[in-house]
């Protein structure tokens, strides 16, 4: 049994330039190396991973306790919640990949990319794949990816990006141009859709430090077309995310501008960006029937907000602050997302790393 949460409602009400923030649902430590939520079979009940070294524990929720369900191997370093820079290239995701409901894992290593879904309690390998620019071309190396409907069409499909030549060790660089994807798998067979030729300019990350990542396929501005949206990465430094979009248009993905979260709108690219105000990362989701995003927003004396937007086009139609680092001590900002932890409704999870007392937690139930 792993202990994650303790159902206790902690009343906190902290006030911060006039604010008062929400209570939180739920506080508790965080255990070790705790993963990302996933729905893995057909009960469709959330699961925690929790990872166990070379072993994952899938745990559900009961009481406030969490009690490991399936215990899942690891897949080398493809389930890596660490972000060891040393890892092979490559990606590690989770999504329903062939539309059933069900969430499979998919996991690039170098030249090769391989599905495997949960069967009678077991993670199996269902499929072994690679990208190629044409079926007579040599498979190309693997640095991103991402899954969701780019299409808009109701099915999931999965956004690869590729090179010809090895993406570089830490600190080296590469010219080799990048490819986008857009590949469906049909049962265990993955399909080409479309490939970008590389025109779309994609980077290609060098491994001690992001550069542009495929963050997520969304509508973020709920007017029903779903955007590929890629973080910028500007180095190692803290500044205001700028955020790139593609959408799928005359049967391939075309620009669709740029964007900062700044003064509680999305506002065209801004370069250099003042911090004040502006979100230094964002994470998307559905509350509600509709997108919304987590945003971490730097206010006055360098002080981090975690603050929730839902926007109808181009105006903002909710807006909440939730919690603010300004009274913590904390080793650096508090990080959000949104998740349904027990299938009871979506919630804020804010992860803190106090100089004591090892990371906690806090959800708010939205």
């Amino acid at each position: 049994m792993v202990r994650l949460l303790a159902l206790a409602v902690i009343p906190i009400l902290a006030l911060c330039g006039g604010l008062q923030f929400p209570t939180p649902t739920w506080s508790g430590s965080v255990p070790g190396d705790w993963g990302r939520l996933t729905v893995l079979d057909t009960s469709h009940a959330p699961l925690f991973l929790i990872d166990r070294g070379d072993r994952v524990a899938a745990c559900t929720l009961h009481s406030g306790e969490y009690v490991t369900k399936y215990d899942l191997p690891r897949l080398g370093t493809s389930l890596n919640f660490r972000g060891d820079s040393a890892r092979p290239c490559g990606f590690s995701l989770i999504g329903d990949v062939d539309n059933d409901g069900i969430e499979e894992f998919v996991v690039a290593i170098n030249r090769t990319i391989s599905k495997y879904k949960l069967i009678n309690g077991t993670l199996a390998m269902t499929s072994v794949a690679s990208v190629r620019l044409h079926p007579d071309s040599g498979r190309t190396w693997i640095t991103d990816g991402c899954i969701g409907d780019i299409t808009n069409d109701g099915r999931n499909e999965i956004l690869i990006a590729a090179a010809r030549a090895r993406p570089p060790s830490a600190g080296g660089d590469s010219w080799s141009v990048v490819t986008l994807f857009v590949c469906r798998w049909d049962g265990d067979s993955l399909v080409q859709m479309w490939n970008d030729q590389g025109t779309l300019n994609l980077e290609l990350p060098p491994i001690d430090f992001a550069t542009e990542e495929m963050c997520t396929i969304a509508d973020i501005r709920n007017i029903g077309i779903n955007k590929l949206i890629l973080s910028e990465g500007m180095g190692d430094d803290v500044h205001p995310a700028v955020y790139r979009e593609l959408v799928w248009k005359d049967g391939g993905l075309k620009e669709a501008g740029f964007f900062q979260l700044r003064d509680g709108v999305l506002q065209p690219e801004q370069w250099p960006g003042d911090l004040l105000h502006a979100a230094t990362g964002c994470q998307f989701g559905r509350v509600n029937g509709k997108t919304a995003i987590l945003a971490d927003i730097v206010t006055r004396g360098c002080v981090w907000q975690g603050e929730l937007f839902v926007f109808s086009g181009d105006s903002t139609i909710q807006h909440r602050v939730l919690w603010s680092d300004a009274n913590l001590d904390l080793q650096s900002p508090s990080m959000g997302t949104l998740i349904d932890p027990d299938g009871k409704g979506v919630g804020a999870l804010r992860i803190m790393n106090p100089w004591t007392g090892g990371r906690r937690f806090e959800f708010y139930r939205l």
